[in-house]
C-alpha cells in the first residue's frame, strides 16, 4: 500500500507543471474552504494536520466536531457522507471528491469519510477545533453506510499532527491548502505576516529556518510558523514534498487574492 502511494506521488511530481505562483515551488494542488462567519465560540484553536490513506472499502464512525474541517483528496477519489444532504430533515447524501478537490464540513455536521471504491485514496485533512474539546465526537445513526476492508487493505496514517491553543481569527476565515513539490536545493521564502501557517514533509527532507533558527525536518514532521515571523524554506531531498496550511483573515471566494500563495 505504501509502496502504491509513493508511485502515484512520484507520477503526480513527474506530470507538475511550473508553477505560476511566487517562489520556485511546483504547486501540484491547491484548494480552498471559506468559514463564513467564523466559528462559535471565538475561542482558541487547535489545529490539527493529516494525510490520511484509509484502507478499502471502509467507511468510518459517523461523527461531528466542534469546529471546521476542509479535506483535499490527495489521491483517488474520497467518500464523504453527510447525515442530511442540505439542512436538517433533507436525506443523507454522499458526496465524492476526486483529487484536488476540496470539500468543507461546517461546525456541528453529521458526516463521516469512506473510501467506497477497490483503489487507493488518501486526503490531507485539515480540522480547526475549539480547544480542548476531543477530536471528535460520534454520532450513531443506522442509515450510515458501512464496508468491509479486503483482506491485506490496511489505513496508514502519513502524519497527524497538532498544534494546540492556536490564537483565533476573528469572524469569517479562510483554510487554504497547498500541496507543493520543491527540488533539492530549491528554497523560498515566506514573508512575516499575521497568518497562520502549518508546513509538513509528506516525503524528502527540508529545512525551516525562522529567525537564525533552522529546524531540520524529515518525512512526516510538521512545524508551525509564528505570527509574523519570515521564514525560509529549503529542500535537503531530491523532490521534496510539502503540505501547507495558511488560516487566512477574509473570504477567498470573494478575494482570490488573499490565497494567491503560502
Amino acid at each position: 500500500m505504501l509502496r502504491r502511494l509513493v508511485l502515484i506521488v512520484a507520477l503526480l511530481v513527474a506530470a507538475a507543471a511550473p508553477t505560476a505562483a511566487s517562489g520556485p515551488a511546483n504547486v501540484l494542488q491547491h484548494s480552498h474552504c471559506v468559514v463564513a462567519r467564523g466559528m462559535a465560540p471565538e475561542v482558541d484553536w487547535d489545529v490539527w494536520q493529516e494525510i490520511y490513506q484509509p484502507a478499502y472499502p471502509i467507511w468510518l464512525t459517523p461523527h461531528t466536531h466542534h469546529g471546521a474541517e476542509c479535506i483535499m483528496t490527495f489521491t483517488g477519489v474520497t467518500s464523504w457522507w453527510f447525515q442530511h444532504a442540505r439542512s436538517a430533515g433533507s436525506s443523507p447524501t454522499i458526496v465524492p471528491v476526486p483529487a484536488g478537490q476540496q470539500l468543507y464540513t461546517e461546525q456541528g455536521r453529521v458526516h463521516d469519510a469512506g473510501n467506497a471504491t477497490q483503489r487507493t485514496t488518501a486526503y490531507l485533512g485539515i480540522h480547526v477545533l475549539e480547544t480542548g474539546s476531543r477530536f471528535s465526537y460520534p454520532v450513531v445513526d443506522r442509515s450510515a453506510p458501512t464496508a468491509t476492508p479486503m483482506p491485506g487493505s490496511v489505513e496508514i496514517k502519513h502524519f497527524k499532527t497538532a498544534f494546540v491553543q492556536q490564537k483565533h481569527l476573528d469572524g469569517t476565515f479562510t483554510i487554504d491548502n497547498w500541496i507543493e513539490a520543491l527540488p533539492l536545493g530549491r528554497s523560498y521564502v515566506r514573508p512575516g505576516s499575521q497568518t497562520l501557517a502549518y508546513y509538513s514533509v509528506v516525503r524528502g527532507a527540508a529545512v525551516v529556518t525562522i529567525g537564525a533558527v533552522g529546524a531540520r525536518m524529515s518525512e512526516n514532521t510538521s512545524i508551525a510558523i509564528p505570527l509574523g515571523s519570515p521564514a525560509t524554506i529549503s529542500s535537503t531531498a531530491p523532490d521534496t514534498l510539502l503540505a501547507v496550511t495558511v488560516l487566512l483573515r477574509g473570504d477567498c471566494d470573494k478575494t482570490p487574492a488573499l490565497c494567491s500563495g503560502p
